[in-house]
């Protein structure tokens, strides 16, 4: 598995800004906002929460502060959960690797794991993790990435991607009700990630440098595109689900 201190240490300003991120933040917030309109959430937490810009988000946009609303974030990047830290994020970080059995006691309403099981050796494992710390009742919104491995996620960790219908048969195992399942980003996401296996040595370096003007002009319009992609049960690249926990 990738060295993921080693990857933490390397990622700059442009990681948070990329489209990718921008369009499945863009899904989370969303469906994290219709959760609030008929539920009282008072604790959300992020699994793999790398340096906590999906918090911070979530935090701003939604006034979670305002609500009361207890927000944590577990990595297995120990060097970023002490960046965290020392940089004051007013959330709760833990070092946790959800590739073993976890053994911790706390519940959370909201559980997002964006972007994660792709990188694990035991995705099933880190899901039931998920669901005991699930609380009966509580929603899970899970994004992850299905199709063709390209260089840049071989470059990323990527051990595997997944079909939509066997995440979901398997999360109804965990006693999971399925909301939404849906593939999201054709044909532009797709694009994107054949350009960058292409010119990989440049989308390397942009994704490990500060954007600069013309980087902000490319990842505005190609978020502009990912946000009128079309949705698909069977096209895309990008996984999202929202299940409720049922028991």
């Amino acid at each position: 598995m990738k060295d993921y201190n080693e990857f933490w240490k390397i990622r700059k300003g442009a990681h948070g800004k990329h489209p990718s991120v921008r369009f499945r933040n863009h899904l989370i917030i969303r469906a994290a906002r219709q959760i609030l309109g008929s539920a009282q959430i008072n604790t959300i937490l992020d699994v793999g929460c790398g340096n906590g810009d999906l918090l911070r988000e979530l935090n701003d946009r939604l006034f979670l502060n305002k609500r009361r609303v207890a927000l944590s974030g577990y990595d297995i990047s120990e060097y970023q959960i002490q960046q965290n830290r020392f940089h004051g994020l007013p959330f709760n970080f833990q070092v946790a690797d959800f590739n073993e059995k976890v053994e911790i006691n706390d519940r959370f309403y909201l559980i997002i794991c964006s972007e994660v099981i792709e990188h694990l050796t035991n995705w099933k494992l880190s899901l039931e993790n998920i669901a005991n710390m699930n609380e009966p009742g509580g929603y899970l919104i899970l994004t992850t990435q299905a199709g063709k491995r390209f260089k840049s996620d071989f470059d990323l960790g990527h051990l595997q991607h997944f079909e939509l219908i066997y995440l979901t048969d398997y999360l109804k195992t965990l006693n999971y009700d399925i909301i939404i399942r849906e593939k999201r980003g054709f044909p532009f996401y797709d694009l994107q990630k054949t350009v960058n296996s292409i010119f990989f040595s440049l989308s390397t370096d942009i994704a490990r440098t500060e954007v600069n003007a013309l980087t902000s002009v490319l990842f505005s319009i190609t978020y502009f595109l990912f946000r009128i992609s079309i949705k698909s049960k069977k096209l895309g690249p990008q996984i999202f689900i929202l299940a409720r926990k049922i028991s």
